[in-house]
């Protein structure tokens, strides 16, 4: 059962009323809700005309139940993923480059982006870190703090591990100097184990 009227303000639209349907019987000055079961549908109590409409907003986040999609306003409570708000806040596709996802609250930002970029705080954009660079500074994205895989920090460039080093999955400050081997495949022969700060080969057996 849900509850069955909205009085002095206590529950603010008919989302909260976990209710099929909501309605504004004769003589009655607040809507007030259907008590049939779930599901929900989406209606929502519009704050200026004080009745119950039906939520047609787009690109809403409507969780488990239609009826949290709208709030007083007619707009969508939250935006679905992939999508954020425009200037007159409705919820549209992200206009940003490279995002991996959308801030939710603005569309012309992101929140996470792609591999191999970093995400500026302040403008929400993200920008593209140097080649073979995994992380690089917000701030400043030319300068990498750690490299893609099998390379390591020279001066700033990220350069492949030593070829002395074969094996070598990873050397993040020293690309003489491994600190994990690369795993063997299936197909593979050898496998690679690691001491004092090489990868030494193995075969394998069977």
């Amino acid at each position: 059962m849900c509850t069955t009227s909205f009085r002095s303000g206590a529950v603010v639209d008919c989302a909260t009323c976990e209710c099929k349907s909501c309605v504004t019987p004769d003589r009655a000055s607040v809507p007030i809700c259907d008590s049939s079961p779930r599901p929900v549908s989406p209606f929502y109590l519009n704050n200026v005309t004080k009745t119950c409409e039906r939520c047609t907003a787009a690109n809403c986040d409507n969780g488990i139940a239609a009826a949290l999609g709208c709030n007083g306003s007619g707009q969508c409570r939250k935006c679905a993923e992939g999508f954020g708000r425009d200037a007159n806040n409705n919820c549209v596709a992200g206009t940003a480059a490279n995002c991996l996802s959308v801030d939710g609250k603005n569309a012309t930002r992101c929140a996470e982006c792609k591999p191999n970029f970093t995400l500026n705080p302040i403008t929400g954009q993200c920008a593209k870190c140097p080649a073979g660079c995994a992380f690089c500074r917000p701030a400043n994205p030319t300068v990498c703090v750690a490299c893609d895989e099998g390379k390591g920090l020279v001066n700033g460039v990220c350069t492949p591990c030593a070829a002395s080093n074969v094996g070598c999955a990873a050397c993040p400050n020293d690309i003489t100097k491994c600190v994990r081997c690369v795993k063997a495949k299936p197909t593979d022969r050898i496998f690679y184990v690691l001491g004092n700060s090489k990868c030494v080969a193995f075969p394998l057996q069977g």
